[in-house]
């Protein structure tokens, strides 16, 4: 008798405990939603009205804008406030040439746009920088005297 009523009150606390405390499961995947819930919430300082091009350039730039020719419609990109990178390292506007490919993100304000980001995919006329790759193997080992 007495180990049924210590069973029945231990079934009982499981029960209660069990509905107060969320599974493994629920937990995760409370985690989840709350975490995709905050990074698609639009921040106060959205990029509202930002679009992305990728064309060729035409021609020679002058000064800091130059001619971008998509399939659609020719742009004048203003870059006085965004830095050109050519594979992850800064790269002159003097060095942009005419069949160029160039990909720009920025603010469309009429047919001129303001540059963020100008990412020159390849450069006519420009040879790709060389990455050093550290060296592995035997070379590296310091020689024992």
């Amino acid at each position: 008798m007495k180990t049924q009523v210590v069973l029945a009150l231990i079934l009982a606390a499981s029960v209660t405990v069990a509905q107060k405390k969320p599974s493994i499961i629920q937990r995760v995947l409370h985690r989840h939603q709350t975490a995709t819930r905050t990074t698609m919430s639009p921040s106060p300082m959205s990029q509202r009205g930002q679009v992305s091009f990728t064309g060729l350039t035409k021609g020679t730039p002058s000064g800091r804008t130059f001619t971008l020719a998509t399939r659609k419609s020719t742009y004048t990109v203003d870059t006085s406030k965004s830095p050109i990178r050519y594979h992850g390292r800064f790269f002159p506007i003097a060095k942009l040439v005419g069949g160029s490919s160039v990909t720009v993100k920025g603010h469309l304000t009429g047919n001129i746009l303001h540059a963020n980001d100008v990412t020159v995919n390849f450069a006519r006329g420009e040879a790709r920088p060389m990455i050093r790759k550290p060296m592995i193997g035997h070379h590296m080992v310091p020689k024992k005297h």
